[in-house]
């Protein structure tokens, strides 16, 4: 009985010995080495990427935020049918509008080389007019919910792409389907299967069967024709 308590004191302090080992050589590590490395490398990297991704999340909401000159009719303040529609979903936009517009300077007036300070002040007069139209609208579709709209004028590119390769894309897609169960019943038919027929046998000895299978025919083409077996009865002696 003794000797039992004592192995299990000495178990008790080696486990408790090894414990305290493994917990300095812990703390040892960690004064030695950074264990945040990874996390802050990652963070660094997650904000660099970010911040590209910002400045176009940024651009493509002012572009988003803009009415453009074909949202009106050519070289009028007057509002067509995509102009008002888009102010209607800047409008709608929850869980509230941005308040700050843009608006894309008039492009579509014709230009005089002999005259080029009239274009200048058409366009500063006609950007001026739809300025007002555009707040006019806004004004009377948030009647119940007064906001109050700033428009910005600037000159930015036409946002868009060609539609061909979607078209191609669309048109190749849709092409591409086939049915799978008229591949497998023309696999069927098309694939003949060939028997040959058995030898002859011997009489009161061995039989020499010699029968040979025709192959089955590829998917679409006709089946080998199989070979007629012959065969030739053996007689004991």
């Amino acid at each position: 009985m003794v000797k039992v308590v004592r192995v299990l004191s000495i178990g008790v302090g080696m486990f408790g010995l090894s414990l305290s080992t493994g917990c300095q050589v812990c703390d040892r590590y960690h004064e030695a080495v950074d264990p945040c490395a990874m996390e802050r490398y990652n963070s660094t990297a997650r904000a660099n990427t970010m911040s590209l991704y910002a400045a176009q999340v940024h651009n493509g909401h002012i572009l988003d935020q803009t009415i453009f000159n074909y949202n009106f009719e050519a070289e009028t303040d007057k509002l067509n049918v995509s102009g008002l529609d888009k102010l209607d979903q800047l409008v709608r936009r929850r869980p509230a509008p941005d308040s700050r517009l843009f608006l894309a300077t008039a492009t579509d007036i014709p230009y005089n080389a002999e005259n080029p300070t009239a274009f200048s002040e058409k366009q500063r007069d006609l950007d001026a007019k739809r300025i007002a139209a555009i707040k006019k609208y806004l004004a009377s579709r948030t009647a119940g919910r007064p906001t109050s709209f700033e428009v910005y004028i600037h000159d930015p590119s036409d946002p868009s792409i060609s539609a061909i390769s979607a078209r191609n894309a669309t048109t190749a897609q849709l092409s591409n389907y086939s049915g799978g169960g008229g591949a497998a019943g023309g696999a069927a038919g098309g694939g003949a299967t060939g028997g040959g027929g058995g030898g002859g046998g011997a009489t009161g000895g061995n039989t020499n069967n010699n029968t040979n299978t025709g192959n089955t025919g590829n998917t679409g083409n006709a089946g080998n024709t199989g070979g007629t077996g012959t065969g030739t009865g053996v007689t004991p002696r």
